[in-house]
């Protein structure tokens, strides 16, 4: 098999339907069959062949995706790299990725580090005299993509997803959200994130129409695309989602989506309720990782009675979860959260040494990082990272807990909770808080009080104007000096 078989299915059913919008652009699923089968021409002109890894480290552009699918159609090895990041930082994971070569924009500068292949008029143009040869590479094992991924250390590590994996993950999307052959997706996330180019990968295989949107937008910009578009799907991160709330006012904001998804970082339950009350009834919540995809989803009919969690497990994953040892946990137990399914990767790229990885792939599952718990009803809470697990005078305490008894205050836009070193207890709890509303830390700590054991209450409480994040929006607790 190959990815792209099941998209150039979708010419073949729909091919006057509109697959890629960007500005005044549009592309058929005609026209994106015969696209992606001469960019794949292009780069096996170039000597490219099946397994070798190409670079992509391009603006979120029609071209961006239509180098992921001709590099796709040949067999060959998708590494996205963002192009906003520090040249130094690509210059490293050209090197680390052994990248054969490098799309980049005109004039990138990377010629001294590895072959570039330079995505302008004269690349486009050499392309028209290639054949539109719709024939694909059976690739079934062959990497598709490496799935780029630094969680909040900052260290890049790259799972490997398969053609075959990579389909089965798209798949539990089918899952949570139905067929959606009409669907016209608003996509606002970057494309070298997992997240971006999966939904758009998902949305060009089901034969919806994609539309592609600057990442830097305001709320108000937001609203005005999804309207004037007709957008009926939309993935925002929790911190959009907040940008949104704070704008609505009375009528419902966003009626006319048909699927609003979230994910990377949790909302509170109470900012779920507000978003599904002042945004739209039609809210969904994904809990997934870069090496598993998919994990669990949570459903607009489920979010009020178990808004604190993350959702019932994809019914495609096997979720439990474990105890340092790797023993199973009974419901209701705090653990480390790990998955096994189809379409989960086996192995990073290179095979590092993980062991000090606190996600990681080993005996077959993939330990996601987090902590958390499945309670008696079978949905997923997630209550902290492995790493940001606090210990205060021996009793173990998750930051998680304290930020979500911090955010439901009306005050509060967000928190993070870590623990610094204290003499007597080991650590201590310290709490960052950007605020919305005239505030004062005493006021915070006595409403925490009715909330929280003692042994969770901050010891000290700072007020911040924002939250560091890396690129991807997760926050960086490394970051935040206590």
């Amino acid at each position: 098999m190959n990815l792209c078989d099941a998209i150039l299915q979708q010419a073949g059913t729909y091919p006057e339907r509109a697959a890629i919008i960007e500005d005044d652009q549009c592309l058929s699923y005609r026209q994106l069959a015969r696209h992606l089968s001469r960019w794949s021409a292009g780069l096996t002109g170039l000597g490219l062949r099946s397994g070798d890894q190409l670079g992509i480290c391009l603006r979120d552009s029609t071209d961006f995706v239509l180098a992921m699918l001709g590099a796709a159609h040949a067999g060959i090895t998708i590494v996205p790299i963002d192009w906003r990041a520090p040249i130094s930082e690509r210059h490293a994971l050209a090197t680390q990725f052994d990248l054969h070569y490098l799309m980049t924009e005109p004039g990138a500068g990377f010629h001294e580090v590895t072959p570039t292949i330079e995505v302008d008029d004269a690349w486009r143009n050499s392309l028209t005299a290639q054949p539109a040869d719709l024939s694909t590479v059976d690739a079934g094992d062959t990497p598709l993509i490496l799935k780029i991924s630094s969680g909040t250390t900052g260290t890049p590590k790259g799972a490997i997803a398969t053609h075959a994996g990579l389909a089965s993950r798209l798949s539990r999307n089918l899952v949570s959200y139905g067929p959606m052959q009409d669907y016209r997706y608003l996509s606002v996330l970057p494309l070298c994130f997992s997240g971006g180019n999966n939904y758009v990968l998902f949305h060009l295989m089901s034969g919806s129409t994609v539309i592609l949107y600057p990442t830097m937008f305001s709320a108000d910009e937001l609203v005005a695309a999804v309207r004037n578009f007709s957008a009926d799907f939309l993935f925002a991160v929790p911190t959009v989602l907040r940008w949104l709330l704070e704008i609505a006012e009375g009528e419902v904001l966003l009626p006319t989506l048909r699927v609003l998804t979230t994910g990377t970082a949790q909302l509170s339950k109470d900012e779920k309720a507000r978003v599904l009350r002042q945004v739209t009834p039609k809210l969904y919540e994904v809990y997934s990782t870069s090496a598993a995809g998919q994990i669990s989803y949570l459903r607009p009919v489920d979010m009020l009675r178990h808004g604190e969690s993350v959702g019932r497990p994809n019914p495609q994953m096997e979720v439990q979860i474990a105890n340092a040892a790797g023993k199973p946990l009974a419901a209701g137990e705090t653990g480390r959260i790990r998955c096994r399914g189809p379409g989960v990767s086996t192995d990073y790229y290179g095979n590092p040494d993980q062991s000090s990885f606190s996600e990681r792939l080993e005996d077959g599952w993939c330990y996601t990082g987090d902590l958390g718990h499945l309670d008696r009803d079978g949905y997923l809470h997630v209550s902290g990272r492995v790493d940001d697990l606090i210990i205060r005078g021996g009793i173990n305490i998750q930051p998680g807990v304290i930020e979500a008894a911090l955010t439901s205050h009306p005050g509060v836009r967000e928190a993070a909770v870590k623990g610094r070193a204290s003499p007597a207890l080991g650590q201590e709890v310290v709490a960052f808080v950007v605020p919305q509303a005239d505030l004062q830390p005493q006021e915070l700590l006595g409403y925490c009080r009715n909330r929280l054991a003692p042994h969770e209450i901050p010891a000290e409480i700072r007020f911040l104007e924002s939250l560091p994040r890396t690129r991807s929006g997760k926050i960086q607790k490394a970051k935040l000096n206590t």
